[in-house]
């Protein structure tokens, strides 16, 4: 199956967006960590921009900067929201709640709590009514989210944007090797025809037991390399990198199934 990437989005320490964070995966500008500023999304309402928790911020940050170039897109696409934990923050006020006398939960956190929380205010952002599916699937989601946002786009012969977020943990409910810093990446895409002018991925699911899969980009930046294995959402830096150089090859993702998905960069 092959997909035309129409837009991509990056938001991550020192990254605020696709167009900085191209020029550091290109090797034009040095790496450097740094606290994220607070995102206003100013495509939605007040009312709803008060109800926004830094999770929902973050993703809708990168759906926003993928969307950037084509935004009379952003109310045809189909979209894929993937997180490995979704809103902890959320859910650690609201177990604290449960602890005390008056069991007293915020409206607004209740209604924050789900899982597609951030793809419900992404359909109000976009006044997309499109499908819409949110995956948690760990060490997976990324690579189950592009092969869904793929069918999305063919089934639906619309184009499809998949959002990867994470956000680490409250301290109280962290685990090893949780994330450790924030993340997160969009690419819109487009079944069919190549495009001209926009790179393309050709995926094609592997038998993991079968031959030898090419081993991933690595970085040498220690900074960059350690942003790259900080969590799932993260692991597509190699790929965006081939595409920000928008030189050919291959960045496997391991699938759940036993499986690989091979995301070759036609350019």
């Amino acid at each position: 199956m092959r997909v035309n990437v129409l837009g991509i989005g990056l938001v991550a320490p020192g990254i605020p967006d696709w167009q900085s964070g191209a020029a550091i995966l290109r090797g034009e500008r040095d790496y450097v960590p740094a606290e994220l500023g607070r995102y206003v999304v100013d495509l939605l309402p007040a009312n709803e921009r008060r109800r926004l928790t830094p999770t929902i911020r973050l993703a809708l940050q990168a759906a926003t900067d993928a969307t950037a170039g084509r935004p009379e897109l952003r109310a045809q696409a189909a979209s894929v929201f993937v997180s490995e934990s979704g809103d902890l923050a959320i859910a650690e006020r609201m177990c604290r709640a449960l602890t005390h006398p008056a069991r007293t939960i915020s409206p607004v956190d209740f209604h924050n709590s789900v899982h597609n929380a951030p793809s419900g205010y992404w359909a109000i952002a976009s006044r997309c009514q499109a499908p819409s599916t949110s995956l948690s699937l760990t060490d997976a989601n990324l690579a189950i989210g592009l092969l869904e946002a793929a069918m999305q786009s063919l089934v639906g012969d619309c184009p499809a944007l998949l959002v990867a977020y994470e956000l680490p943990p409250p301290a109280d409910l962290a685990w090893p090797g949780c994330p450790s810093m924030p993340f997160a990446c969009a690419l819109l895409v487009q079944a069919g025809e190549r495009q001209p002018g926009h790179p393309c991925l050709e995926l094609r699911p592997i038998d993991s037991h079968g031959p030898s899969v090419p081993d991933s980009l690595s970085f040498d930046d220690p900074a960059l390399q350690a942003l790259s294995r900080d969590s799932a959402a993260a692991r597509a830096l190699p790929l965006l990198a081939r595409l920000a150089r928008n030189d050919g090859g291959s960045e496997c993702l391991l699938l759940s199934y036993n499986a690989v998905l091979e995301a070759n960069v036609i350019v």
